[in-house]
């Protein structure tokens, strides 16, 4: 179940975020020298996770008041307010016809037959054109060479392939769930115990004696953080937080004020809310072609909290001037991949 922000009421949602936003006991005294003597990382810790959680449940609520919630391709997307409004006529027709003992005759009866009549081939003609539509649209995206567009468009009228429905030997979902939590927590195993214990004792000692750069306590304004969440990549899958891209672009700018607060907080103590080390892992087919009834043909990708994401790119618009890779890296550079330096 994802919101549909295409049938919500995003003037409800603005208002409603506005509202709820606004009744937040923000922590303003952790960017200041009124912070209580006896605390410790611990008490502020526990204060930024009231706060992120306060921010959360606003955008949420907010959200469940004025947006529904529906399966994914619940809506055709080709459904206008055109067909709605046949869709209520025919169905005003329908009642008024039914409560009359439904005449097989009539000024009623014709007016039913009529109004559904109409809803059927208003249905069948928008059904027609999508469907040229989708064969323009692949046509045009292989005419351009564009492997996106025509992905994209292709998925969109026949949709993911199906997973399969036993993993392992495994069944019932529950099993298919710890199963896939055993084989992708073994990934994050060291190989060596004593290793990952000498490496560690080793970036311990080198990190105590490490001096950065001074940054200011506020070093990320209102702007930053606009500019950074009007980036935020839409129609995306939520964390597990529920929330999306769209909760933070389509809120009250009183918003971008309070992640502005909370995230110079997370940097002067340099610590994070719990909830940004919690995610989904989505299990994903490496080899297309391969056996999909075995772990070892997916790999897992994390679903993150859509506010870590923006915190993230934040912290790469400020410092993104020091982090340099090598003139030998071609993959996993922006704009850029293998194919630019094959000759």
């Amino acid at each position: 179940m994802s919101f549909r922000w295409d049938r919500g009421n995003i003037f409800q949602y603005y208002a409603l975020t506005r509202e709820l936003l606004n009744n937040i006991n923000a922590p303003t005294f952790l960017l200041t020298d009124a912070v209580p003597s006896h605390w410790s990382n611990l008490d502020v810790l526990e204060c930024v996770n009231r706060f992120y959680t306060d921010i959360v449940c606003a955008l949420l609520n907010a959200s469940c008041a004025s947006v529904p919630r529906k399966r994914h391709n619940f809506h055709k997307y080709w459904w206008d307010e055109e067909l709605t409004l046949l869709e209520e006529t025919a169905i005003q027709s329908f009642n008024l016809w039914s409560a009359l003992g439904k005449p097989r005759m009539g000024a009623e009866f014709d007016c039913m037959r009529r109004d559904k009549l109409l809803y059927k081939l208003a249905i069948k003609a928008k059904s027609t054109n999508d469907a040229n539509h989708f064969s323009d649209s692949v046509n045009d995206a292989l005419l351009d060479k564009d492997m996106n567009a025509f992905w994209n468009v292709w998925r969109s009228k026949f949709g993911k392939q199906q997973s399969s429905a036993v993993i392992d030997g495994c069944s019932s979902n529950k099993d298919i769930a710890d199963r896939f939590a055993t084989v992708f927590k073994t990934v994050c195993v060291p190989n060596s115990t004593e290793r990952h214990k000498q490496l560690y004792s080793e970036f311990a000692d080198r990190f105590a004696q490490y001096t950065g750069n001074s940054i200011d306590d506020c070093v990320i304004d209102v702007e930053l953080v606009g500019n950074c969440a009007d980036r935020l990549k839409k129609s995306k899958a939520a964390g597990i937080d529920c929330l999306t891209a769209e909760h933070i672009s389509l809120a009250h700018p009183v918003l971008t004020v309070q992640l502005t607060l909370l995230f110079n907080i997370l940097i002067k103590y340099s610590l994070v809310p719990d909830g940004f080390g919690r995610g989904i892992i989505v299990p994903l087919v490496k080899n297309m072609d391969g056996d999909r009834t075995t772990s070892g043909n997916y790999r897992g990708i994390t679903l993150s909290p859509v506010i870590s994401k923006l915190f993230e790119m934040s912290l790469m618009a400020i410092f993104e001037y020091q982090l340099r890779s090598d003139h030998l890296q071609f993959g996993f550079e922006q704009h850029l991949s293998c194919s630019h330096y094959l000759h």
